[in-house]
């Protein structure tokens, strides 16, 4: 079975060349996010930035005793052109995402009958990324590379509860200057 040798031969050698990547902790990586409505390609790595946003989401169905509205709360509000890791932790008690587009005013998003933002009406470019599928109490990260100007976060999620209830248009938006 010759043609069986030679697949472990090249298993081997793809496992050899994995085992001696570079060890450097800052080592760029993609991790792919896939779900029901969007695939999300992001790249964490030492490309340059380095500017870190923690992000909390927040609804208000949250743990009892915390009273909340619904709310995208970036801390800081300002971030360095260049790698930017996003920790978008879910302080609610609804799933969220946190969705990333280039532009300046939330207002100016295309909005469907039922106030979520058309992704793929987007101008061209002006959608970064997503970290989807925030569970409440977890927290997810990713980075991705921003040029300077202004980005909309915001939760995209209509959540099915009688009409709907789109988050977006619910008040979980926000905005973050890059310089």
């Amino acid at each position: 079975m010759p043609g069986k040798n030679l697949l472990a031969v090249l298993a081997a050698l793809l496992l050899i060349v994995a085992a001696c990547g570079d060890d450097d902790d800052d080592a760029s990586s993609t991790a792919t996010t896939v779900t029901e409505a969007a695939t999300t390609t992001t790249t964490t790595g030492d490309e340059g930035g380095g500017a870190s946003v923690s992000v909390v989401l927040s609804d208000p169905f949250g743990p009892a005793g915390t009273p909340g509205q619904f709310a995208v709360e970036p801390d800081p509000s300002s971030a360095a052109a260049g790698q930017v890791e996003f920790v978008a932790k879910n302080e609610g008690g609804d799933l969220h995402e946190l969705v990333i587009v280039k532009g300046d005013d939330p207002a100016s998003l295309p909005v469907d009958e039922d106030g979520v933002v058309i992704e793929e009406e987007l101008p061209e470019g002006d959608f970064v990324g997503e970290i989807a599928l925030v569970d409440p109490g977890t927290e997810e990260s990713a980075s991705f590379d921003l040029d300077a100007g202004n980005y909309v976060l915001f939760c995209n999620i209509l959540t099915q509860i009688g009409n709907g209830e789109s988050h977006f248009q619910e008040g979980m938006v926000n905005t973050l200057t890059v310089t």
